[in-house]
């Protein structure tokens, strides 16, 4: 069987499209650990500067983003997501009490983009599960410290032909989110990359390495209003 890239002419373009896909997913944590409270909720927009980048070459774009999430329970919110990893569903779960000065969660989600063009299917999935720490800071504000876990999945087909890359990496991030008037302002920096990179091709045999060919690093500034 021929590789996709003599059925394709289009795979150098597609191929551009599948490393953005590894490494477009927020590397912040966007939010506090402390959850809205029963009934109430929140909305954030999301501005950033990503990079990728390794010791020989940086490509740096911007993100946008909009969420949104609501207090099931004092201890449990769920939302949603539109930004640079397509449409996330989102759920935050605090591990001890709701008024501790010190809030520490986990706040898992799960991202999808789908592409489909000249006979060429893309998908990419995200999965992250970041755990929010939070140390208070004098007037109200508040450290955010967030390590994560990644996993990014990114599917192509074209025709009978087709292949993956999964890239499962770690990261954190550190911001300081300042209260102002009714309104959360967080900026973050974070870095991620990888840990163990698989790739599989429908026409020969695929492979797993430990690390990646590039790291992720990320500026935001979160306004978050609400909670």
């Amino acid at each position: 069987m021929q590789p996709i890239c003599a059925k394709q002419p289009r795979v150098r373009w597609v191929g551009l499209w599948l490393l953005l896909g590894c490494g477009c997913a927020n590397v912040a944590a966007l939010q506090r650990p402390n959850t809205c409270g029963a009934g109430n909720g929140e909305l954030a927009l999301e501005l950033g500067e990503q990079a990728l980048f390794n010791k020989d070459t940086l490509q740096a774009y911007p993100t946008l983003g909009l969420a949104g999430r609501y207090g099931v329970t004092d201890s449990l919110d769920l939302g949603g997501r539109i930004g640079p990893s397509g449409f996330e569903l989102q759920a935050k779960f605090l591990l001890d009490d709701p008024k501790s000065r010190y809030p520490i969660s986990l706040a898992p989600s799960a991202g999808l983009t789908v592409l489909d063009t000249g006979g060429i299917a893309l998908r990419f999935y995200n999965f992250s599960l970041p755990v929010l720490i939070g140390i208070p800071l004098p007037k109200g504000h508040q450290v955010v410290i967030a390590p994560r876990l990644s996993d990014a999945l990114s599917q192509i087909s074209a025709g009978s032909a087709g292949g993956l890359i999964n890239v499962v990496s770690a990261g954190c991030s550190v911001g300081v989110a300042f209260h102002v008037w009714h309104l959360w302002l967080l900026p973050e920096l974070g870095i991620q990359a990888p840990v163990l990179s698989t790739a599989q091709r429908s026409d020969v045999s695929g492979g797993s390495t430990f690390g990646g060919a590039r790291a992720t690093a990320q500026g935001s500034f979160t306004v978050i209003w609400g909670g």
